[in-house]
């Protein structure tokens, strides 16, 4: 089954084209549009095609639909009804994109039949060590990797970054999650569930915090969250590096995991060296007061200025709002357009979009990194400017026009270079000549247009040669301008 718009086949040429490319390629049953019809050439079309032909006019400049039944092939029930061009149009849509939803299920089909074959080839590497068939091996892992990682990874983007604002839900949870930490620091005193969370703080919400490199303000000026500052886990008064060895298993142990605990049994001066030694099992004096030491050295003056008060009467105040913490996404040593420089953002302020997006490149990270932010970058060069993307689908151009054009500048097109490489059975030749039917071979016209230095230019000069009636004749065989520019 195919569809094809031909833009006109009254030409004799045009039709042995279209007939011979439909009979190379098994085609039983073709869909055409604009197909610029009358009665006087249906005999024509049945006598070449040599198969059912069902031809729908509207006039010989614009419109009419046709539907070839091959020879061989014969539908086993069959009603013409004789209706508004118009609405024939919207059948034939109607067909052909349940024909598009069998052409995506043979694509899954094809990338199983793919896995597949790296199971076979892996089982008889491993048992061969052939070279040759390790090296197949390893470009199909490349190429089945592509497809299920890195295209996948930019359909999640936002479509003016250039993707097309799929939902990714592995994000979308974690993003909910941070939201959920968000509110649980940031959110009123009264908040009613927050005892309850500390109780069932879960894993997860963990490993969501981990997508993020966490910058917090190395003062704090609330006592009551001075007080609360953990002696474990990494955090700004985690000493255990520079301490003595087992110091913080003694702190868990004797639950001392805040600062707060640590100057109930020191004094706000932290210089209760004997105390903190009996309390954490440390029978030397001058290594307790080495920790002490330590601890005092992380505060910074106002910080210690602010125990001073606190052993003189001052008393936490537990409305503070929580000290600022900033946010970048954790996208270790990789890097890309797609990537773009991580920007950091306040906890506080932080709204959920910008959330989801982070979440959606870190854990797409691999994908992503070292990409272009379209294929046709390196090819037609540029000064590496990002493509504004938002103009694909802005008025009056329709969604589907907009997705043909990304998926074309992201070369993810259906095209036989594409397919032989998912099925072996597809020849990589395009039908129409002898090259490689890339997306490049598709979309330019090789033979005319040489991409070397300054081929944007050579592509206006070419245009402006045939910008007149007679350059439009003679080049495309008529003087209708609409007829180039279609081709064009």
């Amino acid at each position: 089954m195919g569809t094809l718009n031909v833009n006109g086949a009254r030409d004799a040429r045009k039709q042995a084209l279209v007939f011979d490319t439909a009979k190379r390629k098994r085609i039983d049953v073709l869909f055409l549009q604009e197909t610029h019809s009358d009665c006087g050439i249906e005999a024509d079309w049945e006598k070449e095609w040599e198969g059912q032909v069902l031809l729908s006019h509207n006039t010989t400049l614009s419109g009419g639909v046709g539907l070839l039944f091959s020879r061989g092939f014969t539908p086993s029930s069959l009603e013409v009804e004789h209706v508004w061009w118009d609405r024939g149009k919207v059948e034939m849509q109607l067909l052909c994109q349940q024909y598009t939803l069998n052409a995506t299920q043979d694509t899954r089909r094809s990338i199983k039949d793919l896995e597949m074959e790296i199971v076979e080839l892996e089982a008889i590497g491993s048992s061969t060590g052939d070279r040759g068939c390790i090296e197949t091996l390893q470009s199909k892992k490349m190429f089945l990797a592509s497809l299920l990682d890195s295209q996948q990874g930019v359909l999640y983007l936002p479509r003016e970054e250039g993707g097309q604002g799929l939902i990714h839900l592995a994000s979308r949870t974690a993003a909910f999650r941070i939201q959920f930490v968000q509110r649980f620091l940031t959110g009123p005193a009264d908040l009613m569930w927050r005892d309850v969370a500390r109780c069932v703080f879960r894993r997860s919400v963990v490993k969501a915090w981990a997508l993020f490199k966490v910058e917090k303000r190395t003062s704090s000026e609330s006592l009551h969250w001075l007080l609360r500052e953990p002696t474990v886990h990494g955090a700004r008064l985690d000493v255990s590096a520079e301490a003595p060895p087992r110091l913080t298993a003694a702190l868990w142990r004797t639950r001392t995991l805040l600062l707060q605990h640590v100057v109930a049994v020191a004094g706000p001066d932290l210089t209760g060296a004997e105390a903190v030694g009996s309390l954490l099992g440390i029978r030397s004096t001058q290594a307790a007061e080495g920790v002490l030491r330590l601890w005092r050295n992380r505060l910074s003056t106002r910080e210690r200025r602010i125990l001073e008060d606190y052993g003189q009467g001052t008393e936490p105040d537990s409305e503070d709002p929580f000290p600022e913490i900033r946010l970048v996404a954790h996208l270790g040593n990789l890097d890309g357009p797609l990537l773009r420089p991580a920007k950091t953002f306040s906890l506080v302020a932080v709204d959920k979009k910008t959330l989801y997006n982070d979440c959606v490149r870190v854990l797409n990270r691999r994908g992503l990194s070292n990409r272009s932010t379209s294929i046709w970058a390196d090819r037609l060069g540029g000064d590496g400017a990002r493509p504004c993307w938002r103009v694909l689908y802005k008025p009056p151009l329709k969604k589907r026009t907009g997705d043909l054009q990304w998926r074309i500048l992201h070369g993810a097109v259906a095209l036989n270079a594409l397919l032989s490489r998912m099925n072996t059975a597809v020849s990589d030749q395009c039908p129409f000549c002898s090259g490689r039917e890339t997306v490049f071979h598709a979309y330019i016209p090789w033979q005319e247009y040489d991409f070397g230095p300054g081929h944007l230019e050579k592509i206006m000069d070419k245009k402006d040669h045939t910008n007149t009636k007679g350059g439009w004749k003679k080049k495309m065989g008529s003087s209708k301008k609409k007829d180039w520019i279609g081709l064009n």
